[in-house]
């Protein structure tokens, strides 16, 4: 009890130290000032398609950019009737990778309106210079 009342005698004794500002003290978001970098899905954070951006919720927007990593391999798996062997050998990625986007497929756990804007978002990207194509990106050429 004696120390909570002597922190509060030291604070109200140092006038120079600033207050937290009340709700109605602080100034509207739009009142700050700040750098509109963006990111590799948007040009700028106020046009950006995403629901949730990649800073607030960082674990969505890896979930969705590794997907679109295998875009074209979830085209496959969801249109063609290839083997899981031979898209391996395709993509250049195991077999295990692809039973488990599989699975994500038929459990529905992924949103394609999303997974679309990642994956046009990862062609810009790639065709600025600003993001690496891995290899699991495209498809191998074939031989």
């Amino acid at each position: 009890m004696v120390k909570i009342l002597e922190a509060e005698s030291i604070v109200a004794s140092r006038p120079d130290r600033l207050k937290e500002p009340t709700q109605d003290e602080r100034p509207e978001p739009r009142d700050y000032s700040y750098r509109d970098d963006g990111c590799e899905i948007s040009a700028k954070c106020l046009e950006c398609p995403l629901p949730k951006c990649r800073h607030d919720d960082p674990i969505f927007y890896n979930v969705y950019s590794n997907i679109a990593k295998h875009g074209f391999l979830i085209f496959d798996l969801m249109y063609s009737q290839a083997s899981v062997k031979s898209l391996s050998k395709q993509y250049n990625i195991t077999e295990r990778q692809i039973f488990r986007i599989r699975k994500r497929l038929t459990d529905n756990e992924i949103n394609f309106d999303y997974l679309e804007i990642f994956v046009n978002a990862r062609k810009e990207a790639i065709k600025k210079g600003l993001l690496h194509p891995n290899a699991s990106s495209k498809k191998r050429p074939s031989n």
